[in-house]
């Protein structure tokens, strides 16, 4: 048992001095937070306790692109284009920081996400284990066809948005409504920055491939 901890270990170090498994950490980071946002999203949810647990994995967050720039400043070769990789990198980290401000919302206005969020997060948390699935951090190499079936899932997050701001505008216009409003634009923002992250790293590989 200790010796597949420590085998378990040496490889979650491995896959972090990898730039592909650094990606893929910061990728993991960001479905953790979303979980948590989803969590958020239910009647009798700690938001205090949340906000707090949001908040420690948006600071791995930043650890981990911190890590990642690092090992890209260091590297000669790299799996694709340094700016697509950075880009990925830093929209991966939008992604987080958006998520733990959904949270933080969620707390600060004591109002409970509408369905259409919920299923924004969702399709969010698709994609994001879509896009983790993509990144093989052993090779280094990443599959377009399925960052392809993780930008379907981004796109349905906006679907999701339309048809909530539709169904708010339908009923009575109070506060409650207006913050339910602005939560759904954050899951929107966090579907656009997901868009972002498919959109760098598919424009890595095309270079690749030219």
């Amino acid at each position: 048992m200790k010796r597949m901890r420590a085998w378990s270990r040496g490889l979650r170090r491995t896959r972090r001095q990898t730039l592909v498994g650094t990606l893929s950490a910061q990728a993991g980071l960001a479905i953790e937070g979303v979980e948590l946002a989803l969590r958020a999203c239910e009647p009798d949810a700690d938001l205090d306790a949340l906000v707090e647990r949001i908040e420690q994995v948006e600071h791995k967050g930043d650890a981990t692109r911190l890590q990642f720039v690092h090992l890209l400043s260091t590297r000669v070769v790299t799996p694709l284009d340094r700016e697509d990789m950075f880009r990925f990198s830093r929209s991966l980290d939008e992604v987080l920081t958006n998520t733990r401000d959904f949270v933080r919302e969620t707390r600060a206005w004591q109002v409970q996400p509408d369905a259409h969020s919920r299923a924004g997060l969702e399709h969010v948390r698709r994609g994001l284990n879509r896009l983790l699935g993509a990144m093989d951090a052993a090779s280094g190499r990443i599959s377009r066809e399925r960052c392809a079936a993780a930008r379907t899932e981004g796109r349905r997050v906006r679907e999701q948005y339309e048809d909530g701001l539709r169904q708010l505008f339908l009923g009575e216009l109070s506060m409650e409504a207006l913050a339910r409003r602005e939560l759904l634009r954050r899951v929107d923002v966090i579907g656009l920055r997901l868009i972002e992250a498919i959109d760098a790293v598919v424009d890595g590989i095309v270079k690749r491939t030219i």
